[in-house]
Parts: structure tokens; C-alpha cells; sequence
């Protein structure tokens, strides 16, 4: 589904799932490990950032794509849209689900602003951050972490800045994607849409938030999460359809639900 792109795994130090089994099923995939794990989500932008770093040390690329691990490709080539973007118009270095999510619901940030008034008064360091955000255009808004693509540009910017080695406060409850987002931003980098009505992905937390055969009937390419289905579908039952409609198998038309 993307010809010539390269996967890195990140190994969040976990017990169960070590390197030598994940490249015994996939040989392609680079597999980076913690060395400690971190807390997990909100406070997982160490393994991000290890990923990020390595994407940069290792490969040549125009488009980085990050999917959670209960995130899903549902169609061909889901980096070429961000590809057009970034070429398009060069000032934006991150897009996924921003403002407007696929299913036409605004996106509420109301609980990262709550949290940000708390991290930016006991914290120095990200209160530089997000000052430095602020004066690039920063506003509130972020895009929405599961699935998002970020530019090679922006990303050199962020690195080159250090943040790929900052550490968030270890209490706050500002996620990776908040984090990132402002980075992008501090560094004089937009963020943008790909994830609304008409656009490629489908993004909402802890559900996927249209029925499974409207993904598939807008054209849907990347969505998260397929933890559980709008009508109450198993993440198995999910992923067995999905599979099912790339292979061919048994797919369902591509004008089922509509």
C-alpha cells in the first residue's frame, strides 16, 4: 500500500514482543527499543521522539507517517496526499485530523487548555515552548494524534531546535500529539487538515466514529481507532473486514452504506 516506504516499530521496552519476533513475521521493519518504557499515553513522547530521531538518521524522505498501533491503512498510498500537500504549500509541516474530524464534528481542545495553564506555571521549559509557539501562530489547536503525517523539513526544524530530546514534565497530561504540534509550530511550521469530510484520514480516540463500510465508501485511507466499531464492532471483527476489502476476499462493494 505504499511502495518504497520503510516501517519503523517502536519497542516501548515491552516484555512480550521482542525484535527477533517482530522481524520473524515482517523482515522490512526496523525495530527501535526504549530502553526504559515510558509511562504510556499522555506521557509517551520519548518513544515518539526515538522514532522521529531514527526516521532522520536513517532515511531519506519527503513525508514521515505516524500510526498508532490500533490505527489501520485501509487504502493505497495514505502518504501521497500529505506528499501534494507538502509540496503544495511548504509552510505547513504537520497534517492529520485538525479542527474538524471526518465524521464533520469540531475537534475540543478544552481539556489540553485546562491542562496547558497547569504545565506552563510549574514548568520553565514549556512555558518557553509554547511562548515560542504563540508568536508563530499558535492558537489552541492540535492534530489529533493516532494518525498524522509530518514534512522532513519540519522535522529537521524540530530537531535541530533539540526538542527530539526535550522531556515533557513527567506529570502533565499533555499527550505526545499536543507536544509535537507545538514543536512544528515553534519552529514557523503550520499545521493542516487531512482528516476532515472529503480528506484521506479518520481519526477519533477510542472508536472509529463512521460505519465501517462508509470508510470504505468515502475512500478512506488511515483511520484509529479500531479499538471498537461505531456499531459495536470487535477491533478483530474490524481488522478482518478491513483485510478483507484490500486482499479481495470477500470484499464488500465500495458503495455498501451509502
Amino acid at each position: 500500500y505504499e511502495p518504497g516506504a520503510k516501517t519503523i516499530l517502536v519497542d516501548d521496552a515491552t516484555t512480550d514482543c521482542r525484535e527477533r519476533i517482530v522481524r520473524d513475521a515482517f523482515p522490512l521493519v526496523d525495530v527501535v527499543r526504549m530502553r526504559w518504557p515510558s509511562s504510556g499515553p499522555p506521557g509517551n513522547l520519548p518513544p515518539l521522539a526515538l522514532g522521529l530521531r531514527t526516521a532522520l538518521d536513517r532515511y531519506d524522505f519527503e513525508v514521515l507517517g505516524k500510526l498508532d498501533t490500533d490505527a489501520l491503512v485501509t487504502g493505497g498510498r495514505p502518504s501521497a496526499a500529505a506528499a501534494e500537500l507538502f509540496a503544495r504549500d511548504p509552510g505547513v509541516g504537520m497534517a492529520g485530523t485538525y479542527r474538524v474530524g471526518g465524521d464533520g464534528r469540531p475537534e475540543d481542545y478544552g481539556f489540553d487548555a485546562f491542562v496547558l495553564r497547569q504545565t506552563r506555571r510549574w514548568s520553565r521549559g514549556a512555558r518557553r515552548l509554547v511562548d515560542r509557539a504563540e508568536r508563530h501562530g499558535y492558537d489552541g489547536a492540535k492534530v489529533h494524534g493516532g494518525a498524522y503525517f509530518v514534512s522532513r523539513a519540519a522535522l529537521h526544524a524540530v530537531s535541530r531546535a533539540g526538542y527530539l530530546r526535550w522531556r515533557a514534565p513527567w506529570w502533565t497530561q499533555l499527550g505526545d500529539d499536543f507536544w509535537l504540534s507545538v514543536m512544528v509550530q515553534a519552529e514557523g511550521f503550520r499545521l493542516a487538515s487531512l482528516g476532515g469530510p472529503g480528506e484521506p484520514l479518520l481519526v477519533a480516540s477510542k472508536y472509529l466514529p463512521l460505519p465501517k463500510e462508509q470508510v470504505l465508501a468515502e475512500g478512506k485511507l488511515a483511520v484509529h481507532s479500531v479499538r471498537r466499531g461505531l456499531d459495536g464492532e470487535t477491533e478483530e471483527e474490524l481488522r478482518s473486514f478491513f483485510r478483507a476489502a484490500r486482499t479481495g476476499e470477500g470484499a464488500p462493494s465500495a458503495q455498501a452504506g451509502t
